[in-house]
């Protein structure tokens, strides 16, 4: 069998897929203060008939706003708690478009931070002045 000198289909068709388990949670700097809490999360885009290009997206967790077919890319930080959709587009086919909901993971900063307060000694010669 001799595979056709031309493609059957022209349809674009992107895929993406979470790499590493699912979101990452990163304490941003704080051990201790679970409320500054990041998550990132890195995803393999792949397509199918899509532009030479690449994709392109308007997501605030991927600046650069574009990338090329079958990488894998770090999207975040996005605050914990919140979950997110990253929506995906062909560079020349709008209408080739994909999203990945994303579940916020839970918080990961868990230390405590502990005050502590000295005072003076108080002495108590418990009724003996001289002993």
């Amino acid at each position: 069998m001799t595979p056709p000198e031309e493609a059957c289909s022209f349809a674009c068709e992107i895929s993406i897929i979470t790499i590493g388990g699912g979101p990452i949670c990163d304490p941003n700097g704080t051990d201790i203060d679970p409320t500054d809490d990041v998550y990132y999360v890195f995803v393999q885009i792949d397509g199918v008939n899509g532009a030479l290009t690449g994709w392109v997206t308007d997501d605030e967790g991927w600046p650069a706003g574009e990338g090329d077919y079958g990488g894998v890319f770090e999207f975040g930080p996005y605050p914990i708690g919140q979950n997110h959709t990253i929506f995906i587009q062909d560079a020349n086919d709008p209408e080739c478009e994909v999203s990945l909901p994303v579940i916020s993971p839970s918080a990961c900063a868990s230390g405590c931070e502990l005050d502590i307060e000295t005072f003076p000694p108080i002495c108590d010669d418990n009724g003996t002045q001289f002993d």
